[in-house]
């Protein structure tokens, strides 16, 4: 919480691993933040530790954080150590896709930053933006409880019973802080992979599905593969 020495709130929301979901500064009644669409591209958590006897954790942090604008930012660096944790068990299920990201010989994490479900007489609709500038959608007919302990196959033909569609930001604009999705601003890849949809998860009165996912893409040549891939999706 601010106070005299330190006059800012800062709130860093990350996954159980240390993946960056999101963060926040708060200056007086200015909001700095990261960008929606492709984070890391701008602020990395440096070092995360998590001691689940002592329930204590440490994290290093750097990058620009953003009110609106490129023209207004921030440059943040900081270090927390051995903070307190409490144990807290999900009400819900919540909806996430995560897994490594492989090419030009390297190998990155990345988790789903922002995501979503819509459904309509026609299909239902799940898409996760992730924080390395991919948004990731699938599109079915039914509802995706229907998937449990299958396989299903895709590619950018979209001819199977569950369509997956990869697209990566390609906006040459300031960092965006609005969730509002520009179709011109992303561009889709060619894509060939598997889902594999395990069993069905009860948490409370909320269900959702769960299942892993591997998948090579191709940019204009430049061929990168999503490995160790998984997720877990709400079902509504």
């Amino acid at each position: 919480m601010p106070n005299d020495e330190f006059p800012y709130l800062v709130n860093l929301r990350v996954s159980k691993d240390g993946n960056l979901i999101h963060a926040l500064v708060v200056d007086g009644q200015t909001n700095f933040e990261t960008a929606r669409f492709y984070p890391l591209d701008y602020f990395k958590i440096t070092s995360f530790t998590y001691d689940s006897v002592k329930q204590v954790l440490g994290i290093s942090f750097q990058g620009s954080l953003f009110a609106g604008t490129k023209s207004k930012a921030i440059e943040v660096k900081g270090h927390l150590n051995d903070i307190p944790v409490s144990p807290y068990t999900c009400a819900s299920v919540f909806s996430y896709l995560k897994g490594k990201l492989e090419n030009n010989n390297r190998s990155d994490s990345y988790y789903s930053s922002l995501g979503g479900q819509v459904s309509d007489k026609n299909a239902t609709r799940q898409y996760f933006y992730l924080n390395n500038g991919y948004r990731l959608s699938m599109i079915s007919q039914k509802s995706f409880e229907h998937f449990a302990h299958t396989s299903v196959s895709f590619d950018s033909e979209h001819t199977s019973a569950l369509e997956v569609i990869l697209e990566k930001y390609v906006a040459t604009t300031k960092p965006v802080i609005s969730e509002t999705y520009i179709k011109n601003e992303w561009k889709e890849l060619k894509i060939k992979g598997t889902l594999h949809f395990k069993g069905i998860l009860s948490v409370g009165n909320d269900k959702g599905i769960e299942g892993s996912l591997q998948m090579n893409a191709d940019d204009s040549g430049v061929r990168s593969e999503f490995r160790e891939s998984s997720f877990v999706i709400s079902i509504l």
